[in-house]
């Protein structure tokens, strides 16, 4: 009876550290989250932001393609007006 009493008592000890080391291992597995949750938040606010950054990007590229067309438009104006008052110089010059 003696011995079946002090096995209980090992038995009990050994489930009392069992448990002991479950807390210990729940709480780092706990810490660890929580590090990582945080790090995804921060990859999150970092997803955020080079979002908003390629959507301006895309903004400021369509304004130089604009632009650039309107640049184009203007080169070709002038170009039609340089050939217009070249005409008219070489006909005046042909008609003297």
């Amino acid at each position: 009876s003696q011995a079946v009493m002090d096995e209980t008592d090992k038995s009990v000890a050994r489930s009392q550290a069992v448990v002991e080391e479950t807390i210990q291992i729940g709480t780092q597995t706990a810490e660890a989250l929580r590090g990582q949750t945080q790090q995804l938040e921060r990859i999150v606010d970092d997803l955020d932001e080079i979002h908003f950054s390629l959507k301006k990007s895309f903004g400021v590229l369509k304004d130089i393609t604009r632009g650039l067309a309107t640049d184009k438009c203007i080169l070709f104006l002038l170009f039609l007006v340089c050939a217009g008052v070249l005409t008219v110089i070489v006909l005046k010059v042909a008609k003297k």
